[in-house]
């Protein structure tokens, strides 16, 4: 495939080994890169960053249900309005995944798949793009120096606008080199074409597009009088064209965000984000500049800013345009920086820009140290061709050490972001992989019509992932009882007074899934409260593939036991005991609560001790108010999960706070370690408000451990009038858990 970027034409003179060796890094680095992009790339949405794919295929859903050209990332309540519009961004993005899904239909791949298809083409683009402005090993040496940037990995399938601006950006700049240098038409409908996709990706495009028109004005019209009068005549029709395409399309945004009422907010807010510099400044916050070192390494950014420094120069001293098609990457990147990333520095995707530009900009610095060492060798005799060859394998084989050593921080980095959805920092928040949520809700999914409109309570923690996966409208639902309309509302359990509970179970159709209540107001009879279970399960190989290599599957089951715990909760009658023996960890608990409540003893002890086998004792603590935490099970499969196990003293305004620390980076790692201490525990699914003296609860909480030795501790914070429980002869938190 790389070979035909290349035509011959124009191209510096490289020997049959070089280009062999240049072409098969670059084949090395798109397969590679192809595998990351599309590994997990049918993965279910959760929170964080990835959300943005679904948001974008919502948007595409609704073009195709309600023939619009005009992005709406919300599913409406009625018809659309001018108000729905989202015009923060071009709307090419939203045209493509709308294209994707009207050949392929609602699958959570297929909003990843043409983020995946383009950031398998970057390598590629990379290397035809270095090999024509450079030679052919410079080329490789960018295309691996990009497919190992901890950036570029990690938003390898995120149908955002990074993936498709570099994208687009690399190959409007092969475009106008390969026109440059072969005056042929192919190479004008290619810069061309990629000028005008671009332009519809994002709006720093504007940069590169401006840049490359600014060098080929200079160069034709400023510089014209060396062209032949045919190459004159095609370099001004190009020029004329990217004028025309660009103005065109500039216009036509400009007026349909003013029909739509939108364009004063969309100017009024980009000439906040340029002209506020303290936006730029939150990103010296401790939590983005550990941000900044995942996504880079140290290595990776001090290599960047010498490259950077280099191309500059290497553009001055050569005093050829083409020496600054990396300057208008770097500017490009620069932009989407400036305008977009420092306006919320913890959407980290938006530094992707910078993986192609420092990619070129490396190959071009190693160029230019060989092309020293080789003016430094002249002085000393005229070295021979082979040992010109030599020399050239060896610079760059040294040079390609380099994104090699970063490359195991780039692998961590990779499997990090795809267990939080691509974020880093979730500020005073917990970051939740919200697994159990989607079972929840793809569970609602399927006992609503299409119609239904679903009120999500604020303890439910509205999430960007929830429209695509419910297919349902949503509304966010502040009140504490609800009313017939809308039909479905869905609580967090765990967040929830137990008024609130107690006051919505006698009316409708409750159900309860995992921690999470669903309440249907159905009719006028109250029916009693049916439990649901959700229980991870283990992959299988094509899942672990392309879905779950970083969570389990969530499975719904109907619970016996769960609806036993819930109607004894909330004093619903009759309340038949399960009859099957109990299977799970949940159920044993469940179990010996129901035996202790009938005042079974030696049932009880049997079942504790059960739930109890093979759990670590040794965080045992007893606290002040005669609570115990008895245990901590860790279960680490495709997901890891921490459960803490609690004896009830009784009811409390408690909750339980896991906390957790790295203490020291990864082995052989160039990042250092996160300074950031996190809050990453969930409460019990039972609220602690609702406990009853002498039953057992767990909370259990899927952990998503950074990269180096991290250690969890467990305390209790007062969340009502109380004052946070203190445990018997111990002042520290409680060791919970230590992760490697």
């Amino acid at each position: 495939m790389v070979a035909r970027f290349e035509d011959g034409a124009g191209l510096a003179e490289a020997s049959a080994v070089e280009t062999a060796l240049g072409r098969a890094l670059a084949v090395v680095a798109t397969l590679w890169f192809a595998c990351v992009a599309f590994w997990e790339i049918a993965a279910p949405f959760g929170p964080g960053h990835d959300a943005l794919s679904s948001v974008i295929g919502v948007a595409g859903e609704n073009m195709l249900r309600f023939h619009t050209l005009v992005p709406v990332t919300e599913l409406p309540l009625g018809n659309l309005t001018a108000a729905d519009a989202n015009c923060q961004h071009p709307f090419g993005v939203y045209w493509t995944t709308a294209l994707f899904l009207s050949l392929l239909g609602h699958h959570d791949f297929v909003c990843r798949l043409p983020a995946a298809l383009l950031s398998s083409l970057t390598p590629p683009l990379l290397y035809a793009l270095g090999r024509a402005l450079l030679r052919p090993l410079a080329g490789g040496l960018a295309a691996l120096a990009f497919a190992l940037t901890p950036v570029a990995l990690c938003y390898a399938n995120l149908n955002g606008w990074g993936v498709p601006l570099g994208a687009a950006s690399c190959l409007m700049c092969l475009g106008y080199v390969r026109f440059r240098q072969t005056v042929r038409r192919r190479w004008m409908l290619v810069c061309l074409g990629a000028l005008g996709y671009a332009l519809n990706t994002d709006f720093p495009a504007y940069v590169c597009a401006i840049g490359l028109l600014a060098l080929l004005h200079w160069r034709t019209f400023l510089r014209g009088r060396s062209l032949q009068e045919l190459a004159f005549r095609r370099h001004a029709t190009l020029f004329a064209w990217g004028v025309v395409i660009s103005a065109l399309i500039s216009l036509s945004y400009a007026l349909a965000f003013q029909r739509l009422g939108k364009l004063p907010e969309f100017l009024l807010s980009e000439v906040s984000k340029a002209a506020n510099p303290k936006r730029v400044a939150t990103a010296s916050s401790d939590a983005a500049r550990y941000t900044l070192l995942l996504l880079f390494t140290p290595l990776t950014l001090a290599l960047g800013k010498v490259a950077s420094v280099a191309s500059v120069l290497r553009a001055l001293l050569k005093r050829r345009e083409l020496e600054w098609v990396p300057c208008v990457l770097l500017a490009t990147a620069a932009c989407q920086y400036l305008l977009f990333a420092a306006r919320a520095p913890s959407q980290s995707y938006w530094l992707q820009a910078f993986a192609p530009a420092f990619a070129l900009c490396f190959g071009g610095l190693t160029t230019s140290a060989l092309e020293l060492a080789t003016r430094l060798l002249s002085h000393f005799g005229r070295p021979s061709a082979r040992a010109l060859e030599r020399l050239t394998f060896a610079m760059f084989g040294m040079a390609s050490l380099l994104p090699l050593a970063s490359a195991r921080d780039a692998l961590r980095t990779l499997v990090y972001v795809r267990k939080t959805g691509g974020r880093f920092d979730a500020g005073k928040g917990v970051i939740q992989a919200d697994r159990d949520k989607i079972a929840a809700l793809e569970f609602l999914k399927k006992q609503s019509a299409p119609g239904n409109v679903v009120a999500l309570n604020l303890n439910m923690k509205r999430a960007d992932w929830m429209s695509w996966a419910l297919e349902r409208p949503i509304v966010i639902d502040g009140a504490s009882t609800f009313d017939a309309d809308p039909r479905f509302n869905v609580v967090d359990g765990r967040y929830a007074e137990g008024t609130q509970l107690h006051a919505n179970s006698g009316h409708g159709r409750p159900r309860v899934v995992g921690p999470f209540w669903i309440f249907e107001r159905a009719g006028q009879t109250a029916l009693p409260i049916e439990g649901f279970s959700i229980e991870p399960r283990e992959p299988g190989l094509l899942e672990r593939l392309f879905a779950y290599a970083n969570h389990a599957p969530e499975e719904v089951a109907a619970d016996a036991f769960q609806s036993w715990e819930i109607r004894d909760l909330m004093g619903q009658a009759p309340n038949p005991e399960p009859t099957a023996e109990p299977r799970t960890f949940e159920q044993l608990r469940i179990a010996h609560n129901l035996a202790f409540r009938r005042g079974d003893e030696t049932a009880a002890r049997h079942f504790r001790e059960r739930w109890l086998a093979g759990a670590d004792a040794r965080p045992r603590t007893v606290y002040e108010d005669g609570s115990v935490l008895l245990a901590t099970r860790f279960e680490s499969h495709a997901a890891d999960l921490l459960s803490v196990y609690f004896e009830s003293s009784g009811p409390d305004d408690q909750r339980f706070s896991i906390r957790a620390r790295v203490e020291a980076r990864p082995t052989a790692s160039l990042v250092p370690s996160d300074p950031n201490e996190w809050e990453v525990g969930l409460p019990t699914r039972i609220p602690r408000n609702l406990w009853r003296p002498g039953y057992l609860y767990s909370a259990t909480t899927e952990i998503l451990h950074r990269p180096g030795r991290e250690r969890f501790t467990g305390s209790w914070v007062n969340t009502g009038d109380n004052l946070p429980l203190r445990a018997k002869g111990k002042a520290k938190p409680v060791t919970l858990l230590v992760m490697e």
